[in-house]
């Protein structure tokens, strides 16, 4: 899709141009599309900071139609009619300010390649009498389950964002691990970055550039039939994958199911028939189940979800 520049927009900064006129992109999705050449201006990749001018041709990936600023809230909203009955009766909390939601497992926040159905595409017409679309303040991974905040104003949006940065937002996650750590309890300190060439889609203590990055961990069960423990997490920091490095690499034990990291060792030979059938071992064992926070207002909250079915171990 492309967009020519209007007098208007000239001599705008990029990345403000598109906070001002489609508010729905993340920055962080923004900044992937220009990292990955799917944003070009004038047939050119471009930084974040470049200068539009009139007539420039601004085209966007495929994707971005779903994030238009002109959404028609009374048109027919866009997605999937059962998944967003799903994301409605997810949420599990409610305020001014915001929604969360417990986040299914398999659901994409945002939109990427080969996604069809994702959490951005339901957040102008999730709420009944919703007058402006949600905002995304965070986000969690495809895989993983669990607590979610939408922003209902722009203004709650920067404050829950800038409050993630912050780290004044408390996360707490579990995971279920295959084996047991050396130490039932601990503190991983290792900074991590992303990796370069074929590996770049992997997050790693040994990448060319690392930052800091630290992890609490404590181990509340450790089943010896199943070889498998169950983790409560506290990331001190919100880099990119970064529970489930720490426990790879730095613990030396991958989540259960997550491939991605863990290769064969996360998946263990279990015999399913001695577990309930609601369970499939594939599924990677990571949920975020805690926040405390306070909202704009000043309103502490402290909000605990129960582990999700499928995981393995309770």
């Amino acid at each position: 899709m492309s967009i020519i520049i209007t007098f208007k927009q000239d001599s705008q900064r990029f990345d403000r141009w598109v906070k001002k006129e489609y508010p729905r992109v993340a920055y962080g999705e923004l900044q992937r599309w220009i990292r990955t050449g799917q944003i070009r201006v004038n047939k050119k990749r471009i930084k974040t900071s470049f200068q539009l001018s009139k007539g420039d041709e601004v085209r966007f990936p495929p994707q971005f139609q779903n994030l238009q600023k002109n959404f028609d809230f009374d048109n027919k909203p866009t997605g999937n009619k059962k998944t967003r009955t799903l994301l409605q009766n997810s949420i599990i909390y409610e305020d001014e300010t915001c929604i969360i939601l417990n986040k299914p497992q398999g659901l994409a926040v945002q939109g990427g390649t080969n996604l069809r159905d994702y959490i951005d595409l339901y957040l102008a017409n999730l709420l009944e009498g919703q007058e402006d679309i949600l905002r995304i303040t965070h986000r969690l991974d495809k895989d993983t389950a669990g607590l979610l905040i939408l922003a209902k104003t722009q203004d709650a949006a920067r404050y829950y964002t800038k409050a993630f940065q912050s780290r004044t937002i408390q996360k707490t996650y579990h995971a279920v691990i295959v084996g047991r750590p050396k130490i039932s309890a601990g503190t991983i300190d290792m900074p991590i970055g992303k990796m370069m060439g074929a590996e770049k889609e992997l997050m790693s203590g040994n990448a060319p550039h690392v930052d800091s990055a630290m992890t609490d961990y404590k181990t509340l069960h450790f089943d010896s039939r199943l070889n498998l423990s169950l983790l409560k997490l506290t990331p001190h920091s919100g880099r990119t994958h970064q529970i489930r490095v720490h426990l790879f690499e730095g613990l030396g034990r991958p989540i259960l199911g997550d491939g991605k990291y863990g290769g064969k060792e996360a998946h263990p030979d279990i015999d399913l028939e001695d577990l309930p059938l609601c369970i499939n071992r594939l599924t990677m064992n990571l949920a975020a189940t805690g926040l405390v926070f306070d909202n704009p207002d000043g309103k502490p909250l402290r909000l605990q979800i129960p582990l999700p079915d499928f995981f393995v171990i309770q």
